[in-house]
C-alpha cells in the first residue's frame, strides 16, 4: 500500500490531517498529517505513529508518501522522493470496511473530525 499526495499547508495551527482511513475496530487505522510544525509530516497506522522530525514550512509545496509492506512487515515515510524514516509493524493485516476521510481525521467509525483537524492548504 502507498499513499502519496503533494502537500502544502497554509495553517500553523491545530493539528491538520490530510488523510484518514478508519475501520470499526480502530479510528485511525491509517492518518497522514503534519501535526506539530517541528515533528514534520508523521503517520499513523495500526495506533502507532511514525515521523520525520523534518520542519515543514508554511506556502511550501512538499511530496509526501506513506508505504506499507505487509509481506515485509515494514512502513515507511518519504519526502520529496527520499526515504526520512521506516518502522516494523508485526503482522498486521489493514481492516476492512473502511472509510476515507480527505482533510480531517474521524472522531469515531464513519463520522467525520472536528474543526481542529482540519487540514487547510492544498493537495495535489
Amino acid at each position: 500500500l502507498t499513499i502519496c499526495a503533494w502537500v502544502r499547508k497554509l495553517r500553523t495551527d491545530g493539528y491538520p490531517y490530510w488523510f484518514s482511513y478508519s475501520v470499526p475496530d480502530q479510528r485511525w487505522e491509517i492518518a497522514m498529517s503534519d501535526v506539530f510544525s517541528d515533528y514534520g509530516f508523521s503517520d499513523y497506522m495500526f495506533g502507532k505513529g511514525l515521523g520525520t522530525r523534518l520542519t515543514i514550512k508554511e506556502g511550501e509545496w512538499y511530496h509526501n508518501c506513506m508505504s506499507w509492506s505487509q509481506e515485509e512487515k515494514t512502513r515507511r515515510i518519504y519526502l520529496n522522493g527520499n526515504q526520512v524514516n521506516s518502522q516494523g509493524t508485526e503482522d498486521n493485516k489493514l481492516g476492512a470496511r473502511g472509510y476515507v476521510l480527505i482533510g480531517n481525521r474521524p472522531n469515531s467509525y464513519g463520522h467525520g473530525g472536528h474543526d481542529y483537524f482540519n487540514f487547510a492548504g492544498e493537495l495535489y
